[in-house]
């Protein structure tokens, strides 16, 4: 038994020497920097572990799915991909609310969710479950961001996002330590792209330690805030979402 014990730790050392561009969890990111005695005081490490961070926290907190982390060159600009259900806010409306009449900018009408709903002969393009798209940006810096990083999102969203299909589907995530400037938030509020911008803190793991827990336990963000055209999208649902 203890021979076998060795030989695992062996291999799960190997693993986590090898891998660390798979690497999807805050957790074994924490045991690979452990096991290669990586400093953790370097702004590699804490951008890293704030990207694994915002995944958790997003898929914990507001129900993203199927999240990748792809953090570093060739990202094309993004740190984290992956899908958004938005057919738990949908669930959550009342039956008045579900049969509501809606504008065509709300990813609503076009949802199989809502058409089923008022009995639409329709065509029904989008699944609120499946097929919403999220793309997220993680800027752990020491100090508030300015315009510019909003005005280069929208050539990222564009890159990403090439259809009118695909821009009524997809959301761009900025998570940030700081708030907004009073500057970058008036370019963020009138930006063309969905935005959605959640304060989130530092990783709470300042070092590494060895039973992990800390990474488990989120604080409480600020309130999540929504720009005015991931509005006109998420009409009928941001209210739901905005609770989290």
């Amino acid at each position: 038994m203890a021979s076998l014990r060795k030989h695992l730790s062996r291999h799960a050392q190997q693993r986590y020497r090898s891998c660390v561009r798979d690497i999807q969890t805050s957790k074994d990111y924490l045991e690979y920097v452990r096991i290669n005695d990586k400093d953790v005081t370097t702004t590699i490490f804490r951008g890293t572990l704030y990207e694994l961070y915002a995944k958790e926290f997003l898929e914990k907190r507001l129900n993203c799915y199927d999240m990748t982390r792809v953090g570093g060159a060739g990202d094309n600009g993004v740190d984290v991909f992956g899908k958004w259900n938005l057919n738990t806010y949908w669930k959550s409306l009342s039956d008045v609310q579900k049969l509501k009449k809606y504008p065509r900018t709300s990813i609503l009408t076009a949802s199989k969710q809502y058409n089923d709903a008022i009995d639409s002969e329709a065509t029904r393009i989008i699944d609120l479950e499946s097929l919403i798209q999220v793309f997220v940006q993680c800027k752990n810096y020491k100090k508030r961001i300015q315009p510019a990083t909003i005005r280069e999102i929208a050539g990222v969203y564009d890159f990403h996002a090439k259809t009118a299909l695909d821009r009524m589907k997809s959301f761009f995530f900025l998570l940030l330590p700081f708030p907004l400037t009073k500057q970058a938030h008036r370019q963020f509020d009138t930006s063309p792209v969905p935005l959605l911008h959640l304060k989130i803190p530092s990783s709470p793991v300042e070092y590494v330690d060895e039973d992990d827990e800390s990474v488990d336990s989120f604080g409480e963000p600020a309130p999540i805030y929504i720009n005015q055209k991931a509005r006109k999208l998420l009409r009928g649902l941001e209210a739901e979402i905005i609770k989290f």
